[in-house]
């Protein structure tokens, strides 16, 4: 891939979990995202070429629109394959913003670990070949600055992933257990998954029907502010990098 570049990592959130630290190993970054699997697509010099010009003028906006930009652009892939790489180097170039490392070594520490993990088996020229590639997809300049942003999003102790909300009928007793049910309370149980320092965690809140409308409410102004902001940025013609890339 571009050619030999690996494509099907896991979601780039787990890569930047794994990447907290300002001391990045390539080799534990490989550890750390348990790839769901290496997929080697090897794309022709002007599959390459094409592949480079297409992002290069894409634009600076979201993720999804970078995959776009590529889509009929490059002769002989698949969308979905395409959709497959671009999703994989962009999730390698949050790593390496959050890494703070140069595109050059940060595609050397890459083919390095992958071979050190068997994930490659080539000559030295080729890896040589792959690396160069590599560095040069890296260097791209909206999946530089989209991923500076993403970075910022992440650069966090602890970051959201998950939530779930379980209610609960109890019933109320009285003294005498051998007696009915005197009443019964609604219980909520909000269950709040985090990542943090790259494991994936979990705590529970109880709350009750007003902490429920409060909660709602704070919802509600939070999105409301994000809204007037959007505004701002669109007067101001700055992208907004607040993407989905789940």
């Amino acid at each position: 891939m571009l050619p030999g570049l690996i494509s099907g990592c896991a979601p780039h959130r787990r890569l930047v979990q794994s990447c907290n630290q300002r001391r990045w190993r390539t080799s534990r970054f490989l550890n750390g995202i348990e790839p769901v699997s290496f997929k080697t697509l090897d794309l022709s010099n002007t599959q390459f070429e094409q592949l480079i010009s297409c992002l290069s003028q894409a634009p600076t906006r979201s993720l999804k629109e970078l995959q776009n930009s590529a889509v009929g652009k490059v002769s002989g892939v698949s969308p979905d394959d395409l959709a497959d790489i671009v999703s994989t180097v962009f999730s390698l170039n949050v790593v390496k913003a959050q890494a703070e490392l140069s595109a050059k070594r940060f595609a050397a520490d890459v083919i390095e670990a992958l071979g050190e993990a068997g994930t490659v088996d080539r000559a030295g020229a080729s890896l040589a070949s792959m690396q160069a590639n590599l560095e040069r997809i890296l260097s791209i300049d909206p999946l530089i600055n989209i991923s500076k942003g993403i970075g910022l999003l992440a650069e966090q102790p602890r970051t959201f992933c998950d939530s779930r909300i379980l209610t609960d009928l109890r019933p109320v007793f009285h003294d005498d257990s051998s007696q009915p049910a005197v009443g019964a309370v609604i219980i909520h149980s909000l269950k709040i998954e985090y990542h943090e320092d790259g494991e994936h965690k979990e705590f529970f809140v109880a709350l009750d029907s007003d902490d429920i409308e409060n909660l709602v409410q704070v919802l509600k102004r939070a999105s409301t502010k994000a809204n007037s902001l959007r505004t701002l940025m669109a007067e101001a013609r700055l992208p907004n990098f607040n993407i989905d890339i789940a």
